[in-house]
Parts: C-alpha cells; structure tokens; sequence
C-alpha cells in the first residue's frame, strides 16, 4: 500500500488523487484485522495527499440506508479520526500470512465444556492510554474485572476469571455474551466480544449434492459468532475446486474459494 501510493503520488507531484472504491466489509473480514486496514490506509492516502471514497453496495457494505446508521460505526470512527491526524489505539490480531492458527484481541473467546481463565488481549495504544472500559454504560472495575500492563505504544488488557466467568461457563450455551467497549485517551473506540463457542454442524443432510445451474446450498447451524471465517473448497483428489493460486499462500488460505464457476465436467469428479 505504501510503496504503490508513494509511486502514483510522485509521478503526479501537481495532481489531485482520488482512491475512488476501497473497503473491506464487516460481514467477510474479521474485525481486528479490518480496524487496523482501515487506520493504515487512511494514514497512508493522508500521508501522500490523496483522497478517498469508501466503498458501500447498499448490501453488505456500512450503512444502513433505511435505518440511516452505520453498521461498523467503529470503522467509522477510526477513518474519521485518522483522516484528521488522530491516533487511534486498535486490537491486535494476526498478521502473518503463513501462519497456521490465528487470533484476535477483538474477541474473548471461551470453549464449550472448557473451564474458564483469565484471558490476555494485546492492544496497539499507539501512544495513547486506556480510559476506561465499560459493559451496558457500566464502567467495570480494575483490577477485580480488568488490568492494563505495557507501555503507551502496545499494552496488554487482562480479565480476570472472575470477570469472565460472569458470562461464560463450561455449559454456557453458545452464542455472543457480552459486547465491550474500550475508551482511550484519544482516538475511537473499540469492541471486545465475548463469545462462548462450540464447533459449527451441518444443518439437516450431512451432505449436499452439486446440481449443474443450482446454487449449492451449506445449510449450518453457528454455534458463537454467525460468520464464515472463509471457505476452503476441495476435491475428494486434493486438488483445489478453483483459483489454485491460493496454494502459494499460507495453510490457512491454500484453496480459498474466492470463485465458484466451475466447469461441469470437472465437477463429475
């Protein structure tokens, strides 16, 4: 991002730029990961003078044109403040792409039948301190709920077992328990879910059948978050059903179904 800016900007030293579509949806991304794309790109287009437009279908995308809110009013607030030269602090999250589990400070998540613990969140602060955090408008208590260690740049917010077992329990049933919300010295807020989860089923038929011009319908019953982290797409040989570029990516993105027009003889295998 920083290096195909820097290129357009100076080679148009006298010219207005514009990024005229950029987004990364809430529905398809994981939101640690989103807040800070964000940040960087908004930072980066302020650093080479350019503007930008972000990108909503009307779908998928931000606002919620007939409730006239917006769906992510983090992302909002993040591009906002970093549009003015704010600094945000943001959850941390995976960045590696060879790596081959991931995680994320933008959940509390807590598995089904597991007992509970205390849980480890890093933050980028980025200069900035953590004000309070609160539950429901509630400011929750430090230490007895929370405690904040680290420097002003990355820090790391631990809750405590007793906090969390408020909300999650070997037997919890699955679901989004609590929302938290982080305030800071300056710059947006953030969210801190926590989710007790359990390992997704199939809904109905352990099995769907490919029909030639039908959709191919997954059925699935969400046992935590009711999201698709992404969808690794196969043949019973191994070989990746499309764009089999993905295999020089890391494991967890070898054989991303980013397509699936697939050609009906091959899909007789």
């Amino acid at each position: 991002m920083e290096t195909d800016l820097k290129l357009i900007r100076n080679n148009f030293t006298d010219v207005p730029l514009v990024i005229g579509e950029y987004a990364a949806s809430a529905s398809t991304t994981e939101s640690a990961a989103r807040w800070k794309w964000f940040d960087h790109i908004i930072r980066t287009a302020k650093k080479y003078n350019t503007a930008t437009i972000l990108w909503d279908n009307g779908d998928d995308g931000f606002l919620d044109r007939k409730a006239r809110v917006w769906k992510d009013q983090i992302a909002i607030e993040i591009i906002m403040n970093a549009q003015r030269g704010i600094k945000n602090s943001l959850p941390d999250s995976t960045v590696d792409n060879k790596a081959t589990s991931q995680w994320t400070s933008a959940y509390i998540f807590h598995k089904l039948k597991d007992e509970v613990t205390a849980q480890d969140l890093p933050f980028l602060l980025n200069g900035n301190t953590v004000k309070h955090i609160s539950l429901g408008g509630k400011a929750l208590s430090t230490p007895s709920d929370y405690s904040v260690s680290g420097s002003r740049e990355k820090a790391i917010i631990t809750f405590t077992k007793d906090f969390l077992s408020k909300h999650v329990s070997p037997s919890t049933a699955p679901g989004i328990k609590a929302d938290l919300t982080v305030e800071f010295s300056a710059g947006a807020k953030s969210r801190i879910q926590i989710v007790q989860w359990d390992v997704p089923q199939l809904a109905g038929a352990k099995t769907s059948k490919a029909v030639g011009g039908n959709d191919l319908e997954i059925p699935i019953t969400w046992k935590g978050l009711s999201q698709l982290a992404t969808v690794k797409a196969m043949f019973n040989d191994g070989e990746y059903l499309v764009d089999e570029w993905t295999k020089w990516r890391g494991k967890l993105e070898a054989g991303y179904a980013v397509s699936l027009v697939v050609r009906q003889s091959r899909m007789s295998r």
